[in-house]
């Protein structure tokens, strides 16, 4: 998926035809499913930090209107 643009393209029509998702909320849930994996991966001192920056992340992307 990742060094295939012509599936990528495809794979996010088939998701907005489907489910109705604007590309921004598709990227918005990309990058949310990111941090989720990002954050199993962390040790347990590591977690708060992760939060927080989750949460930044995520309010700035609730924030930013879809184009």
């Amino acid at each position: 998926m990742w060094g295939n643009p012509a599936w990528q393209a495809a794979y996010r029509a088939a998701l907005s035809a489907r489910f109705a998702f604007s590309p921004a909320s598709f990227a918005r849930g990309v990058v949310i499913a990111a941090l989720e994996l990002a954050g199993m991966w962390l040790n347990g001192t590591d977690r708060r930090l992760a939060a927080i920056q989750a949460s930044i992340i995520t309010s700035t992307l609730a924030q930013t209107p879809d184009r």
